[in-house]
């Protein structure tokens, strides 16, 4: 699986097929290779194209830095071991070749520009009431909105929409 992380919330993760990827057990160290591009993130493992992650936060309008982490541990607190051997840092053509197959490539997944009005709903006196419909029309909605499933709901007091 792979997926992304904007503070404490995880976007919707993509799923990658065991059967896609090159046989790794066993193997003592392996390389991975992750392309940036207008697209999003391709990831390549021992050479083989696996994934294509589409970008889920604008790209910045000018140069500036970048960063390689690795986490330290996993959601549970347990340590996570990494031993890096190698990072390479500039442009090189894509390895993006064929795309078929490929997880994640057209994937239709941008956020919808629009802004949707819901009328007809009860009036909500209380702020409990009011917590609770957000949260409804947040996990209704959260499909639209895009890969990390953010979706902006307003709801106010004494209003039917």
């Amino acid at each position: 699986v792979i997926n992304n992380r904007v503070e404490s919330m995880w976007g919707n993760d993509l799923a990658v097929p065991l059967s896609t990827l090159p046989m790794m057990y066993g193997v003592e160290s392996c390389t991975l290779i992750v392309q940036i591009n207008e697209e999003g993130f391709d990831v390549f493992v021992q050479g083989q194209h696996c994934a294509r992650l589409e970008h889920r936060t604008p790209l910045p309008k000018r140069k500036g830095p970048l960063f390689l982490q690795f986490p330290s541990s996993d959601d549970y607190g347990n340590p996570e071991n990494w031993m890096v051997y190698r990072v390479w840092w500039g442009r090189k053509r894509s390895m993006a070749d064929d795309l078929n197959g490929v997880a994640g490539v057209d994937l239709y997944s941008s956020v919808h520009p629009k802004k949707l009005f819901i009328s007809g709903l009860h009036k909500l006196r209380s702020d409990p009431e009011v917590d609770l419909r957000k949260a409804e029309l947040e996990r209704a909605f959260r499909k639209y909105g895009g890969p990390s499933g953010a979706v902006l709901v307003s709801v106010q007091k004494n209003s039917t929409f």
